[in-house]
Formats: structure tokens, sequence, C-alpha cells
């Protein structure tokens, strides 16, 4: 097994060191979300080579998520969603939820939905007839800030800021986005804390969901 270091060329103008916070495959390279933007990772022939993608700015990526050809790139602090269809400067950008903090996605591809954690809630976006919902505390969430999602069957884990939440999904034949029945967990269910971090969520091959 052997390791490669990739430093990050980091802008000359850049106010803050860079931070890796999300990583995802797109064609023959990676995309990989920092504190101060977003960057291109290629290999060519024994190297890597890892440029800044200037058209997107300096704003901290907190999640990413290829669909296709698009890119799904989220934003922290209010910068909300940008749904790209390419990395080349002239390639097409559309913003979505503008002023909500999104942390996460999750894809559900048996019913083109895909779940977004975000700071006012979990929000469903049907990608057909592009439309949402929020869920949030009116809903039944313990907190409407939403850190990570996992799917278990016909249930959602979803971290909060105030605990764990289980979310029973039911779909209606004739509805693209479904009713959400929540359960919340607490310290007092035997959690460790309340308060949990974006990115740290998972669900491993076993079929056991993790959370920090």
């Amino acid at each position: 097994t052997s390791f490669t270091a990739i430093k990050v060329p980091a802008p000359s103008n850049a106010l803050e060191s860079p931070q890796l916070w999300s990583l995802c495959a797109y064609k023959e390279g990676w995309l990989a979300g920092t504190n101060i933007g977003l960057f291109y990772i290629d290999k060519k022939g024994d190297n890597y080579c890892m440029r800044h993608l200037e058209q997107f700015g300096q704003k901290r990526v907190t999640g990413l998520w290829v669909n296709q050809d698009n890119i799904w790139i989220a934003f922290e602090a209010g910068g909300g969603v940008v749904v790209a269809s390419g990395i080349a400067p002239h390639d097409t950008q559309q913003t979505l939820f503008a002023k909500s903090n999104v942390k996460a996605f999750l894809p559900d591809s048996t019913h083109q939905v895909v779940w977004l954690c975000s700071s006012d809630g979990l929000i469903a976006y049907h990608l057909p007839s592009k439309t949402s919902t929020l869920y949030g505390e009116a809903e039944g969430l313990p907190n409407s800030y939403t850190f990570g999602v996992v799917k278990d069957g016909d249930n959602l884990w979803i971290s909060t800021n105030s605990g764990l939440a289980k979310g029973n999904i039911h779909f209606n034949s004739h509805a693209a986005l479904p009713a959400i029945s929540f359960t919340g967990f607490t310290t007092d269910n035997g959690l460790p804390d309340n308060v949990f971090n974006p990115g740290a969520f998972h669900k491993g091959q076993s079929g056991i969901c993790y959370f920090g």
C-alpha cells in the first residue's frame, strides 16, 4: 500500500488555509470541497493535478453530489445549492434554496427524490417536477438544524442540533413527495450527546448507521 499527498493550491487571495470538507468522483477525477471553494483533482500518469474552480468562488463547500452530468454543490452560510452542468467557466449554473445553509445530500433513485439537510430542516426535492417540501419542527423534527441523513428501508435517520430523528416515509400513490412521521431520540434515550456535526454520518455495509 502506498500513499500520495496532494498539496492544495490555495488562491493567492485566500484568507484561510485550505481544509477538505467533501469529496466525490467526477468523470476521470474527483471534486474536492474545501473551506476556500471547490477544486478538481485529475490524475495524469503518475502525477495528480489539483486546480481551484474559480467560477464557484471561495465559499465553504459542505456537500457534493453528481447526478448524471449535473454537479450539486452545497455552500455554507446561506449559499444554497448550485446545480452546475460542468466545471468549465462557461457551463450553466442554477441556484436552489438560496437562503438555506445546506449540509448534505441523499439521493433516492427509486422515488426520484433527493434529500437535503439544511439549517431550516429536511428538504425533499422531486427531480422530475422540480418541486420541494420542507420538514421542520412543525412536522415533528426535534430541531430544524439538520446535519446528515441516511436511509434504512422505509426510514430516514437524521442528525440534528437536538438529537437524532427517525423519519418513517410514506409515499402516496399520486404524490411526488412523501409524508413523514418523526420520532426523536436524545440523551434521555441513551445517546451520548444531543449535538451532532456536519459530515459525520455514514451507513456501513452491514447496515449499521454511524453519526458523530
